[in-house]
């Protein structure tokens, strides 16, 4: 295995980006068939969607998020979705936050933003510490199940939807969210 590899992998599970059934690495063939896969995918879900840009879907605490729903708005949506592998504890330099503005700072496809639960507080922070470039490329943020998070706290983008029904069970959010659209 080049060092190549081996410094991909490590990167990769430093970063979440994969993990096995048992915790352990995948092996450098296997994790490029799963590459080709995912690209597979993605490109699969491209031809599906009207080709929007990405939708970039934060999970609330402790990973918490029916991503059913989430996956259904994206596509009904026009976007690619694409599942930010970090747990939605909140802070404006939490894991969650750092990583989805690395991921949107690598290149210009992610112009939606989807957070549940903690993820819809850390949409705040990510639209916070985005420079001006980033934020213009933003076409759209939800947020759902986040009490408290208004329009207001995303000047200067449009299209903001904000979604918190307090007769529906906060895990329900995203199915009544889902349903309500």
């Amino acid at each position: 295995m080049s060092l190549y590899d081996r410094l991909r992998i490590r990167a990769r599970f430093v970063l979440g980006l994969f993990s096995t059934r048992y915790g352990t690495v995948l092996d450098v063939e296997q994790q490029r068939n799963h590459d080709r896969q995912q690209s597979n995918h993605r490109e699969g879900r491209k031809a599906m969607s009207q080709d929007r840009g990405v939708m970039f879907i934060l999970k609330g605490i402790n990973n918490l998020l029916h991503l059913e729903p989430a996956i259904e708005y994206a596509l009904r949506e026009g976007y690619v979705p694409e599942v930010l592998m970090a747990s939605g504890e909140t802070g404006e330099y939490s894991v969650q936050v750092n990583r989805a503005i690395r991921r949107i700072q690598t290149g210009d496809e992610v112009t939606a933003l989807y957070g549940f639960s903690g993820g819809g507080y850390n949409t705040v922070h990510i639209y916070h510490r985005l420079n001006a470039v980033h934020k213009k490329a933003l076409r759209k943020i939800a947020v759902i199940g986040a009490p408290g998070v208004v329009k207001d706290d995303f000047p200067g983008l449009k299209d903001v939807v904000i979604f918190n029904d307090p007769n529906v069970a906060h895990m329900e959010q995203p199915e009544a969210f889902l349903a309500s659209t």
